[in-house]
């Protein structure tokens, strides 16, 4: 788990991560979401990552607009999430 600042560049976002999870509080941090997907797509790494995005206000029709791949409510959900993307879900 890294955590990083919405300011990080995109390649230090990914780095060797396999899923970037990103929460907002406040509706005045939904749009960094957006302009965090569209940063990986045009960085060329979009493809390498899975993204989930969560937390009120987020919803999943916003998610689905801004191209994440996931939407939870919280993070104990964020966590389940990211372990069924890249393959280690608890048995």
């Amino acid at each position: 788990l890294t955590r990083l600042a919405v300011e990080s560049p995109p390649s230090k976002r990914v780095g060797r991560a396999e899923t970037i999870g990103m929460s907002a509080l406040l509706t005045t941090r939904m749009p960094a979401m957006g302009r965090t997907i569209t940063a990986l797509n045009r960085a060329g790494v979009r493809d390498k990552v899975k993204v989930i995005v969560g937390r009120a206000p987020a919803t999943e029709a916003f998610a689905q607009t801004i191209g994440a791949d996931g939407f939870v409510s919280d993070a104990s959900q964020m966590a389940e999430l990211a372990q069924r993307f890249i393959g280690r879900q608890k048995v």
